[in-house]
């Protein structure tokens, strides 16, 4: 939560978020999004979803229209206003679940003042105020907000031990310890690791390496992702229902959040209640997911500090320890509602311990993550609370991916070398093209030298002939052909990347086979 927030001379709330969101961009440096924002197709989307096996050509083409043909509304803000980057478009239907829900539960019509907008960046920080002078409130998402949730929602995916028989998808007898086999797969705890460093590091959860394709059957947690991003909003607009945010903010106590929590908790139960069955089962997986999320940003800042807890979480906001406590209490409540079936489903054991090995012992990955970042220093402002001016303000650079793919190619690792080479070929050309392009840049001597090693590892011709590419290529630009070159030696890199690769660049890493010639 905020305090409250002016808004003199301005027509309506959205048009004070706007101008605040404006704001944000300017302040981290990010272009404004116009008209010509980056815009997800039909075709894009109905591509994405054709590499998830779960879903028929009539649902892909369904879905995809639905994500074409929807506009936000006046209570979301988006500065671009004719862009529809995906998450304004998440934002959509999540703001459009929530007030149903709250609809059906008969809460205050105080609901309809909120408005909804997206920031760039960031990851847990989304935050709630009143605009004062105004009967209004706004919530603030960041962007990176809905990359964290998706990308520990897939990493969850990847822990459920399924197996395909001829009836369908199911957990086999032994499908317990398969499941800790699986925590320790490599392409699992290179994800996790990923996903930790971009957050930490970069402070934008973009930063981490994007999945390729659908993650299989992710369709079957698809309520995971989609429940835990409503608890989160939900959990703000709690807030605004229960008043929090009509009086001074130095009033705030843990309570408060507790209280928000709870009725957090309910809304999201009534949103799956006319959605799917076990309405309970799942609404309380999604507010577990969040909370141990959440327990990682607590559990590891104090140690990269030095410092106790306190000073690094706002002071209204109780420890994970009470907060899960209190979550507790709420199931023994619910298991006491009717609608509750008295059996433990089984898929729910699954579920709830893949959720605790995606974020367990993430304090000893983040510090190691943050010791080969150089320190403190390393870590980005934007997840260091009130200590942020201990970090950097500096933006993932736009390269980050192919820096991620370079280093995984040149590990020590059997394994890690594997998956370099797979996410090389998966990112089609352009990753030779920005191998090449760091080559060339004379700024940063690490970067540059990053990228000549990576390149001599896939062609070892290039030790020697690199001194003859740098000339190929200034006669390239002088004759204006320098993309169709680097174009055309980019096939050549390709082309000896899938030699070492073998049969497994149409293999996911999940595969039985992918990892299973390494020591």
């Amino acid at each position: 939560m905020n305090s409250l927030k002016s808004i003199p001379d301005i027509t309506t709330a959205r048009d004070w978020m706007e101008c605040e969101q404006t704001k944000i961009y300017k302040q981290m440096a990010i272009p404004v999004p116009d008209s010509k924002s980056v815009n997800f197709s039909p075709e894009w989307l109905e591509k994405y979803l054709k590499s998830n096996p779960d879903y028929t050509p009539e649902q892909r083409a369904s879905f995809a229209k639905q994500y074409s043909d929807r506009d936000p509304l006046q209570d979301r803000s988006d500065v671009g206003r004719v862009g529809k980057p995906i998450s304004v478009l998440i934002l959509t239907n999540r703001v459009d679940n929530l007030k149903n829900a709250c609809k059906r539960l008969n809460l205050p019509g105080v609901v309809d003042n909120v408005v909804f907008g997206n920031t760039p960046a960031g990851g847990l920080g989304v935050s709630t105020c009143r605009i004062e002078t105004s009967d209004h409130y706004s919530v603030f998402i960041p962007d990176g907000f809905y990359h964290l949730i998706n990308l520990f929602s897939k990493l969850v995916v990847l822990l459920q031990p399924f197996t395909l028989i001829e009836e369908g998808v199911v957990y086999q007898p032994a499908a317990s310890f398969d499941q800790f086999r699986l925590a320790r797969h490599p392409y699992i705890q290179f994800r996790r690791r990923d996903l930790l460093r971009a957050f930490f590091i970069h402070g934008d959860v973009a930063a981490a390496l994007p999945y390729p394709a659908a993650v299989p059957f992710q369709d079957r947690l698809a309520y995971l992702l989609e429940g835990t991003e409503l608890f989160v909003i939900a959990h703000e607009v709690a807030h605004v229902i229960l008043g929090h945010l009509d009086r001074d903010i130095s009033k705030f106590t843990p309570d408060d959040e507790l209280e928000a929590d709870k009725l957090a908790l309910e809304i999201l139960t009534e949103h799956f209640d006319t959605e799917m069955d076990l309405p309970d089962v799942r609404a309380a997986l999604c507010m577990f997911m969040f909370l141990s999320i959440v327990d990682i940003w607590e559990q590891s800042l104090p140690a990269l500090l030095s410092v106790e807890n306190e000073s690094q979480v706002a002071s209204h906001h109780p420890k994970f320890e009470q907060r899960f406590k209190h979550y507790l209490s709420l199931l023994e409540d619910f298991a006491r509602r009717p609608k509750l079936e008295e059996a433990t489903v089984p898929w729910y054991i699954f579920v709830h311990r893949a959720i605790g090995l995606a974020t367990e012992e993430s304090e000893r990955i983040v510090l190691d993550i943050v010791d080969q970042a150089g320190g403190i220093a390393g870590i980005s402002a934007s997840v260091l609370g009130p200590d942020k001016h201990m970090g950097h303000s500096k933006p993932a650079p736009p390269d980050v991916w192919y820096r991620t793919i370079a280093e995984l190619i040149l590990s020590d690792i059997s394994a890690n070398r594997r998956l370099g080479l797979w996410f090389f070929l998966k990112l089609s050309l352009n990753s030779s093209i920005a191998f090449y392009d760091g080559l060339l840049d004379d700024d940063e001597p690490e970067v540059q030298s990053l990228y000549r090693q990576a390149l001599i590892s896939i062609e070892p011709m290039y030790e020697w002939y690199l001194p003859r590419l740098f000339e190929r290529i200034r006669e390239e630009t002088r004759d204006g052909q320098q993309k169709q070159y680097k174009e055309q030696i980019a096939q050549h890199l390709v082309f000896k990347a899938s030699l070492e690769l073998g049969g497994r660049f149409d293999m996911d890493p999940m595969h039985p086979d992918f990892f299973n010639d390494l020591d």
